[in-house]
Formats: structure tokens, sequence, C-alpha cells
């Protein structure tokens, strides 16, 4: 009986599957038929573009159809990377850097294929390209690039970045203002002795303002460019402005110098010789495209007092020193290009980066010349307390002689 069960079930699924066949072939005679009796295809009208697309989704959508976007005018059309505009609360910024070009500067045509390292809000960073970094900028906003100096690993460059971003943005949070973190290979110990590591490291900076102005070129003329360099950094940075007016670093060049680019720079504690800015020294050059420099002082340094100390007829550091009378009287013209401010009381006898970015009234002193405002609003309340212990100049809007 069983067996008699089975194959009635099978007779009757093959019967089934046989009955679908021949509705098919019904349903494609008709068709078939239809088409012959309205005429051959070559009859029929030709469809645009549009009804065609029109039919293609009219067969192919199922249930409701999804609205189509459509472009408000007056709103631009959205981009595939926003721009990198971040508050002191919330972040957005770029880390960029030549670690592993140190070695690669030639005497003519440096290029180094930089890493671009983007962080967000949430703190984390993810690696980018150079074609996401221009597309971040939003055009004739300024840029800010930070250079830290000696003895900083990669890690703490991303820590201290972000510390970094919100003590300036916090400083003007009303105008815009991307900032850019330029990190090169300063690692120690390399022979283990701080006096000649010291020295390896301030020609490695020297070096590396190859790269700092090839960044500097890879941005848009439109956007103003401001440098902030710390210790080292501030020899970075000037390297980069005399290759960028057309001097020579250690018997290199750029292959194409820039002119007409609106350039201005921040040094603190400035790990250089107070006369390398002279006409016919170092950096000779580092004043011509340049704006304004602004320089601040520690006279109490305990780091830069011994900054003589590396060499034999060395001068001392200019964030001690300052520029002196005789430094300005050869310079001449130039000189007036310069503003230094005295933050002794402030930094005392700190030298590292955190003595100067804890202090709100020192990244309010120098926003002017940072966000290109010209001008100083009132200060933060946060900075109002740190400047009763601030001693120097009076504060004023730097002037557009």
């Amino acid at each position: 009986m069983l067996w008699l069960a089975t194959h009635a079930e099978m007779f009757r699924l093959m019967s089934f599957a046989m009955d679908v066949v021949r509705l098919s072939r019904l349903r494609a005679a008709g068709l078939l038929a239809a088409i012959l009796l309205a005429g051959t295809p070559h009859d029929l009208p030709a469809q645009s573009a549009r009804n065609r697309g029109a039919a293609a989704r009219s067969s192919t959508d199922w249930g409701e159809r999804k609205p189509r976007r459509t472009k408000i005018a007056g709103q631009p059309a959205p981009s595939a990377v926003p721009p990198a505009l971040g508050t002191a609360c919330r972040p957005d910024y770029w880390i960029v850097s030549s670690r592993h070009c140190w070695g690669r500067a030639g005497p003519f045509g440096v290029r180094c294929p930089f890493e671009y390292f983007r962080v967000g809000p949430d703190g984390r960073w993810v690696r980018g390209t150079q074609e996401e970094f221009s597309a971040s900028l939003v055009p004739k906003v300024p840029v800010c690039i930070v250079a830290h100096g000696s003895f900083v690993p990669f890690a703490s460059v991303v820590a201290d970045s972000r510390w970094t971003y919100a003590w300036i943005r916090a400083a003007a949070p009303d105008y815009p203002l991307h900032v850019v973190f330029y990190t090169w290979p300063s690692e120690a110990p390399i022979t283990g002795i701080p006096q000649i590591d010291v020295a390896i490291l301030g020609r490695r900076g020297g070096s590396n303002g190859f790269y700092l102005a090839q960044l500097i070129q890879s941005i848009p003329v439109d956007h103003p460019i401001s440098l902030l360099g710390h210790s080292h950094g501030a020899r970075v940075i000037a390297s980069a402005l005399h290759l960028l007016a057309g001097g020579q670093v250690q018997g290199r060049w750029l292959e194409q110098p820039s002119c007409g680019r609106r350039l201005r720079a921040v040094f603190a504690a400035a790990a250089i010789d107070h006369n390398w800015l002279n006409p016919g020294e170092r950096y000779e050059r580092a004043l011509w495209g340049v704006e304004y420099l602004v320089n601040l002082q520690n006279h109490l340094d305990v780091v830069l007092g011994l900054y003589p100390l590396r060499k034999l007829f060395s001068r001392r550091a200019l964030a001690r020193a300052g520029f002196t009378w005789r430094d300005r009287r050869r310079m001449g013209w130039l000189a007036g290009k310069i503003a230094e401010y005295d933050v002794t009381t402030l930094v005392g006898l700190g030298h590292q980066w955190p003595n100067y970015n804890r202090h709100p009234y020192i990244a309010w002193l120098i926003s002017p010349y940072l966000y290109y405002t010209d001008q100083y609003d009132r200060p933060p309340s946060s900075a109002v307390s740190s400047s009763r212990r601030a001693s120097g100049p009076p504060l004023a809007a730097p002037s557009r002689d």
C-alpha cells in the first residue's frame, strides 16, 4: 500500500509540472502573436531615452517607489569629503607625516609622498589621501600648520594634537580655521649622548624644512598659511620659509620657490640662534615672504639655557635672547615684520610644549596671527585669569604697514 501511495503522489507532481509548462508555452505564444499583430520591432515608434527609463523602472519596481532626491536651490551639492572645520569641543583636523621621507632629500626637486591622517570628533584617526586632504579645505579659509620639536614620537603627536587643537580653536571660536599637524622624524636616542642627539635632530629639522615647504606648496594659494613651531619645530619653519623665498639649506634648494602667498609664523621656545635670520646668516630669507613673525620670549627657559653649550662660539637661543638691537639693525626694514611677546611669567622654567598650550592667554595672544583676523576680540574668560601673570608689550591689533 505504501508503494502505491508513493507512486500516486509522484504522478500528481508530474502532472502539475506538465500543466505549468503548457501554461508557459501558451503565454509565450500569446505574446508572440501580439507582437506579430502590432508589427515588427522596426515598425514600432522609437522610444526616447526618458520613456525607456520610465518603462524600465515601471517594469522592475515592486511596491512603493522610493522618492527621488531633489536639489534645493541655494544649497551646495553634497560633497564626498566633508570640510575639515571643527570646534574646540568637536575637533576635525589633519596630521601629515614625513617621518618616512627624512632621508630622501635630494639636491633638487625634493618630493615626499606624505602620509595623511584625519582626526574626527570621536578622537579616532583614519588614513587619508592627498586628494581627500585638498578636498576638505574650504576655499579662502586660513590653514594653520603646527610643527613639533625634537624627541616627539608619533604616538605623542596623536595624543597632544587633540589638546593643541582645542587650545587654538578656543582662542577665536567665531572664525574658521583649518589646522594641520606636521610631524617629522624626531625620535631619540640616536647616539645615547644628549648633546650629540640634539645637534643631529636640529640638523634633521632643518632638512625637513624641504618637506614642510612642499606641504605648503601643495595647498591652494587662496588659503593664507600660518605656521606655529615649538623648539626645533621653529627651525623646521625657518628652513621652509628660507627655501620658499629661494634660499638654500644644507646645499639644497627648491625647484620652484613660491611667491605671492600669504604667510605668517609664530615661534614658541625657538631653538635656533638669535641671529640666524639676519642677512648673510643661515636663514636670511626667512623674513622675505612673511607678513609677520611672532617670537614668544622666555628668559628662564632652563633647557635653552644650555643651548650655547652645544658647540663652540654658539649664540644664545632666540627664545631666551629675542632679537637683539644688533639683529634688528642688520635686518633693516625687515625688522618691522617682527613682533615679540614675553611669556616668562607664564611659562617660567618650562620648555616643553605643554608649558605653553595649557595657557589660554598665549593662544589668544597669537590668535590674530594664526586666524588672519588682524584684531583682538574679547579674550575668553579662561584667558583673563592667566593674563594677570603675563608681561610684555601692550596688546594691540597687528597693523599692516
